[in-house]
């Protein structure tokens, strides 16, 4: 008799433990762990204006090194990502806000 208790109270804390455990699948088809918020209270926000990512690592390394092959970007970025001149001597913001006045090297041409 003791040992079909046994068995009946094994059973049954499994049916409940499985019951309460989370069977959500996210969007690639994988179950959510257990203790993983509800799909409907899951938020991710990216700070973004109209598709361009404002996010310093997705911006900064989303350009192609290979456009510094043909032609001399306007400033350029050191290992501490610091802007350095390059094409540019000097830059500031215009005088609308909106605008960015760049002062070039002397001598420089464009075919």
């Amino acid at each position: 008799m003791f040992r079909l208790l046994a068995i009946i109270s094994v059973l049954c804390s499994t049916t409940i433990v499985s019951s309460a455990s989370s069977q959500e699948v996210n969007s690639l088809g994988r179950r959510l762990p257990d203790d993983a918020a509800p799909l409907n209270r899951q938020k991710i926000r990216l700070f973004e204006i109209d598709g361009t990512y404002m996010e310093w690592f997705k911006t900064i390394y989303k350009r192609s090194p290979a456009t510094d092959l043909i032609s001399e970007p306007l400033v350029r970025m050191d290992k501490n990502y610091e802007l350095k001149p390059a094409a540019a001597t000097a830059w500031e913001a215009g005088p609308d806000g909106n605008t960015w006045d760049f002062h070039l090297r002397p001598g420089m041409q464009w075919s």
